[in-house]
């Protein structure tokens, strides 16, 4: 005689010769079950958890670096600059501080950001990047002003903007991304800068210093990045 459940056929007296078998028989059919009743549910929950794990913003954090601005070979002007890894991810925030060490009388600092194809060598790239900064001159008073290129506004022609100051030749940037690819750019918690881009303008991203005239050193501290 023959014992059906569901589509599996077993013979009884195996069953009963061999309660190891049985129970073992018993338990995988329990498993069958739950996969077959549960089973959906539970890979969708995973599913989510995967999706959700991978959307949650990771930090990265860099020490304290400092520019050392002059000659390079093939830099338009005296500059240096500094990759942030992003692995292959998008940028979804960045803040820093920047200050010039000593007592340059010419030097700019701030980053650029945009797609694979820009080299931070030419400091403004409109079309691939975009580019903010500040920096003396003027010297940082009860104001500090603050430069974007952009597509829009290209080299020798940048939007600009004008933050308050106490007087500290320092600024601190915040620079965040969305989901939308909406862009800010905060300068001494101010907003100097707002508007929404490619999604391909986000792979990249430099901290980036220059001086227009002469040499100079360029610190940049608090470095703490999103991707």
């Amino acid at each position: 005689m023959e014992l059906f459940w569901g589509l599996v056929k077993i013979d009884k007296d195996l069953l009963s010769s061999y309660p190891f078998f049985a129970f073992s028989f018993l338990v995988i059919l329990v498993l069958a079950l739950f996969i077959t009743t549960l089973g959906k549910p539970v890979l969708k929950f995973l599913v989510s958890f995967k999706q959700a794990y991978l959307s949650v913003p990771r930090v990265r954090r860099k020490d304290d670096w400092v520019a050392d601005c002059r000659d390079r070979k093939g830099w338009i002007q005296k500059g240096d600059a500094m990759v942030l890894e992003l692995d292959g991810k998008y940028l979804k925030e960045l803040t820093f501080v920047v200050e010039p060490e000593g007592h340059p009388n010419n030097w700019r600092g701030g980053f650029i950001v945009g797609n694979p194809t820009f080299s931070p060598i030419s400091i403004v790239d409109s079309q691939n990047a975009i580019t903010s900064h500040v920096g003396e001159p003027p010297v940082f008073d009860e104001a500090i002003p603050v430069w974007v290129y952009d597509e829009v506004h290209e080299r020798n022609h940048p939007y600009s903007a004008i933050v308050k100051s106490s007087g500290e030749r320092s600024a601190t940037f915040l620079v965040r991304i969305n989901e939308d690819n909406y862009l800010t750019i905060e300068v001494q918690n101010q907003v100097v800068y707002a508007k929404r881009i490619d999604s391909s303008m986000r792979k990249k991203v430099y901290l980036l210093a220059w001086g227009d005239e002469s040499d100079c050193k360029v610190k940049f501290s608090g470095i703490t990045y999103y991707i």
